[in-house]
């Protein structure tokens, strides 16, 4: 559809708005009304948001009350009407009989829970250039009990995502710490909460940060780098998972061509791994470059670098625990990271940003 929306046409929300609707009914589709059993848990589950009040410029005031009909009550609504749009046989609006009332009960149920990112910074030696920081981060928080069963044990124990990264961020703290000199720039740990709910503690640190933002001049994160697919691994969960001397790299490039340039610099004269770009890319299908806390760290104008392993049969499942995780792989891993974190601190000046993203 050509045009810009909101200004030459109005999705269904918005023209309810703009003509004083005072909710809206969203019928099922065709594949919603086939999938209903698994689309209602999805629906059915806890929504969390962050209780600060976050402000944008074009806010819109919601419809009071959106609902999704199930198939039953769809059925039951256009029964013994002239059309019927859930068959396809509705060519334009029209009037429910008027003997025709729903009524709808909506119960919510509000609860705070207490969480918090943890930050931490380490002061670079420089008088001028320690005011500026590159940023070093992981998500510590994984998704709780009953992500699926496997032996009885519900418990979803998050060793590859992101008990790998989180370690990985506490060893380099531990080495900057006993490291005899300091780079020239500060450097900013965050160890993100909520990233599993949204990516919420990012996004928060972001808004409300700790640190002119403006200082930050990259940030590193670091979302399971813990586990590697073996040579005869055949099984099709593990497709994606990268092998024992690789990694994927996101963002490499994407903001900052000398930031990418530095890292793989790093990588090659170093331990050279062998650095993947497969999901380099905001266009990929799994959307990995949306789905990590560097995300809001792009969106206030920070180039960003990501290691990841790929997903594999653990994610998010009860297994992924650390009697899995590839030791020395999420060592040599790490080391690079440092490595790059220090030479990133040490340049002359920060990486000039010469593709910003687009919204």
């Amino acid at each position: 559809m050509k045009g810009q929306r909101g200004i030459d046409y109005s999705g269904p929300s918005s023209y309810a708005r703009e003509n004083g609707a005072a909710g809206l009914l969203v019928l099922p589709s065709k594949f919603i009304r086939e999938h209903w059993g698994h689309i209602r848990q999805l629906f059915e589950r806890n929504q969390i948001s962050l209780e600060k009040p976050i402000q944008t410029s074009n806010s819109t005031a919601p419809i009071g009350s959106t609902f999704l009909a199930s198939p039953k009550l769809a059925q039951a609504l256009f029964s013994g009407e002239s059309s019927d749009p859930l068959s396809g046989t509705a060519t334009k609006s029209f009037d429910l009989r008027p003997d025709k009332r729903i009524n709808l009960n909506l119960a919510l149920k509000q609860e705070t829970v207490m969480t918090q990112n943890v930050a931490a910074l380490w002061e670079g030696n420089d008088p001028v250039l320690k005011n500026e920081m590159v940023a070093v981060g992981a998500h510590y928080d994984h998704v709780g009990s009953k992500c699926g069963l496997v032996s009885g044990d519900v418990i979803c124990n998050g060793a590859d995502d992101d008990g790998s990264g989180t370690t990985g961020v506490l060893a380099i703290a531990e080495a900057l710490a006993k490291s005899s000199k300091r780079p020239k720039r500060s450097i900013l740990f965050v160890w993100h909460a909520g990233e599993e709910k949204g990516l919420l503690g990012s996004e928060y640190f972001t808004r409300y940060p700790t640190v002119p933002l403006d200082k930050v001049i990259a940030q590193l994160n670091i979302d399971m780098i813990g586990r590697s697919r073996k040579a005869n691994d055949s099984n099709p969960k593990n497709k994606v998972l990268s092998g024992e001397n690789e990694i994927y790299v996101i963002g490499s490039k994407m903001m900052s061509t000398e930031l990418g340039n530095l890292a793989e610099s790093v990588n090659k004269s170093f331990l050279n791994l062998n650095y993947n770009f497969k999901f380099d890319d905001p266009k990929d299908p799994n959307r990995f470059f949306f789905r990590s806390d560097h995300f809001h760290y792009t969106s206030k104008g920070i180039p960003i670098f990501f290691w990841f392993n790929g997903e594999h049969e653990d994610y998010h499942r009860p297994d992924d625990e650390p009697g899995k995780i590839d030791y020395q792989r999420m060592e040599k891993i790490t080391k690079t990271i440092f490595l790059t974190m220090w030479e990133l601190a040490d340049l002359k000046s920060r990486p000039i940003v010469d593709k910003p993203l687009t919204p």
